[in-house]
């Protein structure tokens, strides 16, 4: 399959389109604002079957009314997803309660981790994400950066092209907890 991949992504990258994000090309100074919207965990509502939504808790009050249950002061964010029954879904119950996660601060850190290290941008602070990451992590990211994987970038850290395609090891060689 990474063959298949690698045709395809020389295909676009010869046409002019630049690679964004892990799997997502786009022509320069255009991107999928959805995506943008996801890899930055911003809020969002998703409409239909099987649509996902996101939202922080910061300020939110009356979230309880939406069938969330009591939400505890170390809850920040929750996701939530509609049923995948299109005839549930249209007589008004559309929320998968067996696929609403909620997430602490630490949940929001692993997961912002990863987004933003699969798109173009990066992390631009490293040291917010210290908390979360093996011990030894400037080591990992020297080795990897020497090896062509990160950008030598002295202000971001951003996978290279190559640090893409390999991106889950990256990321699971510098994440405490996978």
């Amino acid at each position: 399959i990474f063959a298949e991949f690698a045709y395809l992504k020389d295909i676009l990258l010869d046409a002019g389109y630049h690679r964004y994000e892990i799997s997502n090309f786009c022509r320069s100074g255009t991107s999928s604002i959805h995506n943008r919207v996801y890899r930055n965990m911003e809020n969002y509502i998703g409409f239909g079957p099987s649509a996902s939504s996101f939202s922080r808790l910061d300020g939110l009050e009356g979230l309880d009314k939406l069938e969330f249950g009591t939400l505890d002061k170390s809850m920040k964010a929750i996701r939530w997803t509609n049923t995948t029954n299109l005839v549930d879904y249209l007589k008004g119950n559309r929320k998968d309660t067996t696929k609403t996660v909620l997430m602490t601060e630490k949940d929001i850190l692993i997961e912002s981790f990863f987004l933003k290290l699969r798109t173009d941008e990066g992390l631009d602070n490293i040291k917010a994400y210290e908390s979360i990451l093996v011990p030894h992590y400037q080591e990992i990211i020297k080795k990897y950066t020497e090896e062509g994987f990160f950008l030598n970038d002295p202000y971001k850290l951003i996978l290279s092209d190559q640090g893409m395609d390999v991106s889950n090891t990256i990321i699971t060689d510098l994440l405490k907890e996978v």
